[in-house]
């Protein structure tokens, strides 16, 4: 049985990751942003450069936006862990050591940290 502390977190991490998603398909099809992120120069550039390649942003999107889904209907949710956590790994460190504007690093990481209860299991 789930406890409040694993559901809340894997929650608020499904929508993180689905905004995420809907910000990216916002700006592979319209060309603008639906959220306006805080960001250093650095951290403008790093995101531009990485947007300049379609098919890398739109398929980054679309694991943001399954496995968003997954987490959200609780459905394979240490599945939906795993894949965003090369995405997760990326953004953490984005924002530790590139943007330096904002907690989105350090909110990343407890909620993932939350979240990862769901990957610990009892093989007896």
């Amino acid at each position: 049985m789930e406890t409040w502390l694993v559901i809340i977190p894997r929650t608020l991490l499904a929508y993180l990751f689905l905004a995420a998603a809907a910000d990216a398909f916002s700006y592979l099809l319209r060309g603008k942003e639906l959220f306006d992120a805080p960001l250093s120069a650095a951290g403008k550039e790093f995101l531009h450069n990485l947007k300049r390649y379609p098919v890398i942003w739109g398929m980054k999107a679309a694991v943001d936006l399954i496995a968003g889904l997954m987490l959200i209907l609780n459905f394979h949710a240490p599945l939906a862990l795993l894949l965003i956590l090369p995405s997760s790994v990326v953004i953490i460190l984005f924002q530790f050591f590139v943007n330096k504007t904002g907690p989105i690093g350090i909110v990343l990481t407890v909620l993932m940290n939350q979240s990862g209860d769901l990957l610990s299991f009892d093989l007896h």
